[in-house]
């Protein structure tokens, strides 16, 4: 009841007064400004283009995922709107915050956080009108607990194009949300975009990110949020830039059942939410039954299996999730991964791993995690049946071999990492309480070594397992 009241105030208070007919033709302004009842006007879109603003257009990835540069992203919220989020957060962490979202605790609610409107500004253009919503699990939920005002969240570009036709199918830069990671338990900051950048390159569909700074004003003049990891949406253009079609179903784990030990339809409908294509969850569950048969005839159960499943492709993200050592990915917890039915092989499902600020992790305060993962119970068949199977066993090891002299080679991993990290320090010095992460003064400085946790120690163990498991 009282997130509705909150709602329904919020919208009496921002809603327009009157919507402008006129729509400017030119490439400076979509449409005339909107002033809302409290006072806030919410500017037209400020050097609108096809490429910049419209729908149709494929990611920009040049503009948005340039790996040399922080983008600066500028928010400007009206008031009482962001008095509306921040008091839906308080109402969630209140009544619902503390059970779920895995080791540490998360949201243990069915309610998203309340979507507001916002006015977003990059490189001189603007963008009316675009949803933001806190996003996460722990991620959330522990930062929410431990005082910090540095959350994840997420905006959509025409969240609100059915009250605001001037923003119908807005884009930004051809993207139609986007993702940022908080960097919550990460003190190189660079986690989720290093591990997405190093599975992208041993061939595994990661959502591509890149670094920015948000600075948000509420009315009282910019604030610096901190830095940021930024994504595309894994269900959304991601598709389109890794297998050049998005017509398939896709699936995003979120529940217990997610492990696909049960393929039952019941189960498998409350464990994926279904984001596009068939979404009755049926192909799904044909894959799942065919990987838990347990045939006896394993020529015919991998020749079937390989008919529903990119099998290689799973032991080659599973061989360098096991490198990188990932704390809350499949194996560990039953979530932080999509399901894609591949048109473009015949609907094979491809494993999509997804949110990566809880890898390279090596220490002992979670369930260790071997390169052989002979710990891994048969709760997590993916896993465990493909590995104890003789034929993927030895593709496994392959993989594993491939990958430390590739994408995981000290060489090109230390590069990435000392890049980063230079590009990453003015911001992490800048980032002041609430809007941190970082667990003291000197933390960032000392993320690449120094400790169990540092990335250098953490890559040098992963290379020392690696090597130890294919001398076994």
């Amino acid at each position: 009841m009282r997130r509705l009241l909150a709602l329904t105030a919020l919208l009496a208070a921002c809603s327009p007064k009157n919507s402008a007919d006129d729509t400017a033709t030119g490439d400076d302004v979509t449409d005339s400004d909107t002033d809302t009842d409290d006072g806030c006007t919410h500017e037209a879109a400020v050097g609108w283009s096809e490429a910049t603003h419209a729908k149709g257009v494929d990611g920009d990835y040049d503009q948005v995922m340039d790996d040399d540069r922080v983008m600066r992203i500028d928010i400007t919220f009206c008031p009482a709107d962001r008095q509306a989020m921040v008091d839906d957060l308080d109402d969630l962490m209140s009544s619902g915050g503390g059970g779920g979202g895995g080791p540490g605790g998360g949201v243990s609610t069915d309610e998203d956080p309340l979507y507001v409107p916002v006015t977003v500004a990059v490189d001189g253009l603007t963008w009316p009108w675009v949803g933001i919503r806190y996003k996460g699990n722990s991620s959330l939920t522990r930062a929410y607990r431990d005082g910090s005002e540095k959350f994840p969240f997420r905006l959509h570009f025409d969240k609100y194009e059915d009250d605001h036709p001037e923003v119908d199918d807005q884009r930004f830069h051809g993207f139609k949300e986007l993702k940022f990671s908080s960097g919550y338990l990460d003190d190189s900051l660079m986690r989720d975009k290093l591990t997405s950048d190093t599975m992208r390159d041993a061939g595994v569909p990661a959502a591509k990110g890149s670094f920015v700074e948000v600075w948000v004003d509420s009315g009282d003049g910019a604030e610096f949020w901190g830095v940021y990891g930024m994504f595309e949406d894994p269900a959304g253009e991601m598709l389109d830039g890794w297998f050049g079609d998005d017509d398939g179903s896709i699936y995003k784990a979120d529940g217990p059942a997610s492990n696909l030990a049960d393929s039952s339809l019941d189960a498998l409908a409350s464990a994926f939410e279904g984001k596009r294509g068939e979404e009755d969850h049926t192909d799904l569950q044909a894959m799942v039954t065919v990987l838990n048969d347990g045939n006896e005839d394993r020529g015919a159960w991998r020749t079937e299996l390989e008919q529903v499943l990119d099998v290689d492709g799973t032991l080659t993200w599973l061989a360098m999730d096991s490198l990188i050592g990932n704390w809350d990915g499949y194996g560990t917890a039953p979530h932080n991964f999509y399901l894609y039915a591949d048109p473009g092989q015949d609907g094979r499902f491809v494993f999509v791993p997804w949110d990566f600020n809880e890898s390279y992790r090596r220490d002992g305060t979670r369930p260790a995690q071997s390169i052989s993962r002979d710990e891994v119970g048969a709760g997590w068949p993916l896993i465990r049946i493909l590995l104890d199977d003789p034929i993927y066993a030895v593709r496994y090891a392959e993989l594993v071999e491939s990958h430390l002299e590739g994408p995981f080679s000290l060489d090109s991993q230390l590069a990435r990492i000392d890049r980063y990290h230079a590009l990453l320090a003015p911001y992490a010095e800048a980032e002041a309480s609430p809007f941190t992460n970082l667990s003291s003064d000197g933390a960032f400085n000392q993320s690449l070594e120094g400790g169990t946790e540092s990335l250098y120690e953490i890559l040098d163990a992963g290379h020392a397992l690696g090597e130890a498991y294919l001398q076994r």
